[in-house]
């Protein structure tokens, strides 16, 4: 379930048009936000069935559930709902029945000539959302919103690049914890294997250099691979740290080489949050730099917690490999080989 992206744009004459870029289908077949997995809800088949009807077919069905949905929208102009417009939908043709599609709906209004704030709130059952307002042609803000949030009252004419940061900053960190438990696993990998602090180091320098590399080209599109092809190798990496971590007992400039390859596969994984939600032109490098720093201090707080629980205890114990490193590490290659198996089912 990918959060929503709500962007709000302001005219000169005071005008405003408010589009929606959201799954439509699961909106119609009433999947509830807690489940990351469609598969999981009891209403996947009323959703499967959906994602295979025509964009026409679509249209059609929305046109009925617009009124109801359109209610649930809490758009407020000094703390008074405005009255929206229903323009239309815009539904993608069918593509890859696998993947998620996307929809444009798009409503418009009129502000008060006077107007000093604006208020947003999406519904919690929808799930997260992104709400960017654009006021005259300029980004006035860009926050990632979770558990049905309510905006703080976003004074017109002004720019809030720090809210806007601080946002990229923390989709960053939940990128990590607790969504990105693909990227943990990685991580507690490469915590297993050395407990010392300075090999361990020099590996996670060298992974997170190559994943700001390949977050930051495929961002600025210099490069670009399908999240169907990447999300299995991502899965292939966790399975090969693992696998080192029972076969091997010595670490080498071979295990640095490893993970910076690997560092520029998950990267590539990051990248495609901050596609789906997009960048505004004017902070564009700021906000992916709050990203990855966000994404860092996830994966610190990844290590602290794993040196709390296992390495201050047990690292130097004559049974720390053959009872925690291996175990562990089984139970990690295992998860790894599972995900491999239901992503490149998907892929193929």
């Amino acid at each position: 379930m990918k959060p929503g992206v709500v962007q709000l744009t302001i005219q000169e004459n005071n005008e405003f048009i408010l589009t929606l870029k959201v799954n439509v289908e699961a909106l119609m077949a009433d999947i509830s936000a807690k489940h990351t997995d469609t598969d999981n809800s009891p209403r996947s088949a009323i959703y499967n069935k959906l994602r295979k009807s025509s964009a026409d077919t679509i249209q059609q069905k929305f046109n009925k559930f617009s009124a109801s949905y359109q209610k649930t929208l809490n758009l407020k102009a000094d703390n008074k709902k405005l009255s929206l417009n229903f323009d239309n939908i815009q539904v993608s043709p069918i593509d890859d029945v696998r993947l998620s599609r996307n929809s444009i709906i798009t409503y418009s209004g009129k502000l008060a000539q006077d107007t000093k704030h604006i208020t947003w709130q999406y519904p919690e059952k929808y799930g997260d959302n992104v709400f960017k307002l654009n006021q005259n042609g300029k980004p006035i803000a860009s926050l990632w919103l979770t558990n049905g949030e309510q905006t703080d009252m976003i004074i017109l004419q002004e720019q809030h690049t720090t809210n806007s940061l601080l946002n990229y900053l923390w989709l960053g960190f939940l990128h990590i914890l607790p969504r990105g438990l693909d990227h943990i696993l990685f991580i507690l990998g490469l915590f297993l294997f050395s407990t010392q602090l300075k090999p361990l180091l020099y590996q996670i320098s060298a992974f997170t250099l190559a994943h700001t590399i390949t977050l930051g080209l495929s961002v600025y599109g210099i490069i670009a691979l399908p999240s169907l092809w990447i999300e299995p190798l991502i899965a292939l990496s966790i399975v090969y740290i693992a696998l080192e971590n029972i076969l091997i007992r010595n670490i080498s400039n071979w295990r640095l080489l490893v993970v910076f390859c690997f560092g520029l596969l998950h990267g590539l994984g990051f990248a495609s949050v901050l596609s789906d939600i997009g960048l505004e032109k004017s902070q564009f490098l700021s906000s992916l730099l709050s990203f990855n720093i966000g994404v860092e201090l996830g994966q610190l707080v990844v290590i602290l917690l794993a040196y709390i629980l296992i390495g201050y205890w047990f690292k130097d114990k004559s049974w720390y490999r053959s009872r925690l490193v291996t175990p562990a590490s089984i139970i990690i290659a295992s998860i790894g080989l599972y995900w491999f198996y239901e992503r490149i089912i998907i892929a193929i």
